[in-house]
C-alpha cells in the first residue's frame, strides 16, 4: 500500500485514511480481512500511533472498517461510499437527497456536503475527497466552466448534476436545461403571462442562477410582444408594480414578494403575477399557491442513484416544466 505524505495541505491521518480506503477499493484487502495493526503501520510509515488511530477512527466513521477486541481493525464490508457535493441547502435539494439515498439502498453510505459556491471550499473538499469514495456526485461551482479540481478525480466515478452549460468532456452528467426548456415553460403559460403589461426576470447580480436563461426570456417576450425587464438588484417594497408578473429563482425573494404584495394590498394572480424557479412543497401552501418553473428533482435524485447502480455512462439533460398555481 503506497502512502504519499508529501501532501502538506492535508493532515497525515487523512492521507493514511484515504490510502487505506483506496487500497480496500482496489482489492488489496477483502471483506472481513484484518488490516495491519496500529503498531505495524506506525513503524512502517514512521508516523505516530495517534496518527494511525485517528486514521482508523475516520475509516470507522465512514463505515469502511470495523474493530473487535480479538480481531483488531478489519474491512467492514463491501465499500460503497458516495460523496454527494451540492451547492446549497434547500427543500428541493433535500427531496433530491432523500430520493437518491432511498434508491441506492442501505448498501451505500452517502456523505452529503455543501460548497456554497465558494471555489476555495469546493477545491478543498475535492482535494480531501480524492481516493476516499467509490463515486462522486457533484454540483459544480460555476455554470460556465468546469472546475479544474473535478478533472483530478477518476472520470469513471464522477457524475455532474444540475448546472452544466460548459464542456464536460467525457464526464457523465444529469443536468437541467436552463435555456430552451425555460422558454418552453414560458410558452406553456402564455395565456397567463399575456394578461400582464410587463414581465420581469429577477436575476440579481449575486445569484448563481445560470445567465443562459436571459436570452431565452427576452426571446419569448419579443416573440409575443410583451414588454420585459431583467432586474439585477434586490426587490424592495415600492419596486412592486401592479399588473406586472415577476419570475424569481431565489426562494427568499419569492417570499419577500409575497410579503410586499400583502403590504401593498395587491392580490397575487390578479394584480401581480409571481413565478418561482425550482419547485418545493412549501410553494403549494404559500398564499394560494405559487406557480413555478422546475425540473423534477426527485427524478434527478433517482437517476443519479441509478447511474451508480447500473454502472453506465449518462449524458442527460432534464427539461423544466411549468407548474400552474394561483399566483399567476
Amino acid at each position: 500500500m503506497e502512502v504519499d505524505f508529501s501532501q502538506a495541505a492535508i493532515a497525515k491521518f487523512k492521507i493514511l485514511s484515504n490510502a487505506i480506503a483506496q487500497a480496500i477499493q482496489q482489492g488489496e484487502f477483502n471483506m472481513g480481512e484484518p488490516l495491519p495493526s496500529i503498531n505495524v503501520l506506525s513503524a512502517e510509515y514512521s508516523i505516530s500511533r495517534e496518527t494511525v488511530f485517528k486514521a482508523f477512527s475516520d475509516l470507522k466513521k465512514r463505515g469502511i472498517v470495523d474493530s473487535a477486541p480479538t480481531k483488531g481493525y478489519f474491512v467492514a464490508g463491501e465499500v460503497n461510499t458516495v460523496l454527494l457535493l451540492l451547492d446549497t441547502y434547500s427543500l428541493f435539494k433535500e427531496l433530491l437527497f432523500n430520493t437518491f439515498v432511498e434508491t441506492l439502498g442501505k448498501e451505500y453510505k452517502v456523505e452529503l456536503l455543501f460548497h456554497h459556491y465558494n471555489q476555495s471550499l469546493f477545491d478543498t473538499i475535492l482535494q480531501d475527497a480524492r481516493g476516499r469514495y467509490s463515486y462522486y456526485i457533484i454540483m459544480n461551482v460555476d455554470d460556465e466552466k468546469m472546475s479544474a479540481s473535478i478533472e483530478s478525480l477518476d472520470p469513471n466515478k464522477v457524475l455532474l448534476l444540475d448546472m452544466g452549460d460548459y464542456v464536460k468532456k467525457n464526464l457523465s452528467y444529469i443536468c437541467q436545461d436552463f435555456g430552451h426548456s425555460f422558454r418552453d415553460s414560458l410558452e406553456e403559460g402564455l395565456d397567463l403571462f399575456a394578461k400582464y403589461k410587463k414581465l420581469v426576470l429577477c436575476l440579481r447580480n449575486d445569484s448563481p442562477h445560470p445567465r443562459i436563461c436571459v436570452p431565452f426570456f427576452k426571446g419569448f417576450c419579443k416573440a409575443h410582444h410583451i414588454p420585459c425587464q431583467v432586474r439585477t438588484q434586490a426587490m424592495k417594497l415600492n419596486d412592486v408594480e401592479e399588473n406586472v408578473a415577476y419570475i424569481s429563482p431565489v426562494t427568499s425573494e419569492v417570499v419577500e414578494l409575497v410579503k410586499f404584495c400583502r403590504k401593498r394590498g395587491l392580490e397575487l394572480g390578479k394584480d401581480v403575477g409571481l413565478v418561482a424557479y425550482n419547485d418545493m412543497p412549501v410553494y403549494e401552501v404559500i398564499d394560494k399557491g405559487i406557480t413555478s418553473i422546475s425540473v423534477d428533482f426527485a427524478l434527478m435524485g433517482e437517476m443519479a442513484a441509478r447511474h451508480i447502480l447500473d454502472k453506465e455512462k449518462n449524458f442527460k439533460t432534464l427539461p423544466a416544466r411549468l407548474i400552474r398555481r394561483e399566483s399567476l
